[in-house]
């Protein structure tokens, strides 16, 4: 079979696509709107896209596919997968070379099965929840991809204009799952100031692709009151108050999306004076924030980073 690739191509069959012919024995074809092809030819117009395998008569044999790519022009950051539905098994595929994938028919139904192969063009990896958080003299960079395939590692790259980015750390994938993955690094040691951030992808056959940029601020530090140590390692948050006035406070910690994980409150006499809010078993690790609230008195924020 052979599948051309070109945005002048329509993705409806027509005049450029060429019907299949059956053979007697073992057939392989392209499948699309009810139609077995031989040639088709379409374009790549979204971030996602299939091309849809037919098999027929296949005997109970070992096979072998072989994927031979050439100068496709994919949207950047678009990683080829030939998806066995059978086996449940994503195979990532060169966009420039020669790919092979072996496989078997055996009498089980689902492994001849029609429609058991089928051509994926996805993103290399879905980045979501990439959060930039202030922490004093460091900045706290989490990040969430939706599944991760052939992913070797992610670079965190740092900017104070952002346009200008070098590398400042990597992180190893955890390797193939079809689960969420959540990562998190520490910036440290860092002046005050505003600086961007972004997680570039390397596939293990070099596909690249970039996270959204996040931008956050640092401010000269606040002596008057502040979390340490941060991060909190002993699921207690230690809370040193200063120059601030006498009141009754409630402590609330919120999560990224402002919901409130626990709740307490403060008897403050105005003196410097250690607080703690010891946390419960069912925080996760992550980054949150410490608001402080009390009647007439301006709500204060801090961020903090629970290990």
């Amino acid at each position: 079979t052979l599948l051309l690739i070109d945005p002048a191509f329509s993705n409806c069959v027509d005049k450029d696509d060429a019907v299949k012919i059956n053979n007697f024995t073992e057939n392989f074809g392209l499948f699309r709107n009810n139609n077995i092809l031989s040639i088709e030819r379409k374009n790549l117009s979204a971030d996602y896209d299939t091309v849809f395998y037919n098999l027929g008569q296949m005997r109970i044999k070992k096979y072998q596919f072989q994927i031979i790519a050439d100068q496709i022009e994919a949207r950047t950051g678009t990683a080829l997968f030939l998806e066995d539905l059978y086996l449940k098994r994503k195979t990532a595929l060169s966009l420039s070379d020669t790919s092979v994938y072996n496989f078997s028919i055996t009498s089980d139904t689902g492994s001849y099965a029609r429609n058991r192969f089928r051509l994926l063009f996805n993103p290399s990896v879905v980045y979501y929840n990439f959060t930039a958080t202030a922490l004093g003299t460091m900045v706290a960079l989490d990040w969430k991809v939706a599944e991760e395939i052939n992913i070797n590692r992610y670079e965190v790259e740092r900017s104070f204009d952002a346009f200008n980015f070098s590398s400042i750390n990597t992180q190893v994938s955890n390797g193939n799952t079809t689960v969420p993955v959540t990562y998190q690094i520490l910036d440290k040691d860092l002046l005050p100031g505003i600086y961007y951030y972004r997680i570039k992808s390397i596939s293990n056959i070099g596909v690249i692709k970039y996270s959204e940029v996040a931008q956050v601020k640092l401010m000269k530090p606040n002596p008057a009151i502040y979390i340490a140590p941060n991060p909190v390692t002993d699921n207690i948050i230690h809370l040193q108050m200063n120059t601030v006035s006498a009141g009754k406070y409630t402590v609330r910690l919120l999560n990224n999306a402002g919901q409130e994980m626990q709740i307490s409150t403060i008897n403050h006499t105005g003196a410097n004076t250690l607080h703690t809010m010891a946390l419960n078993q069912i925080i996760a690790k992550g980054t949150y924030q410490v608001e402080l609230s009390a009647k007439g008195k301006k709500t204060m924020v801090l961020p903090v980073l629970i290990q």
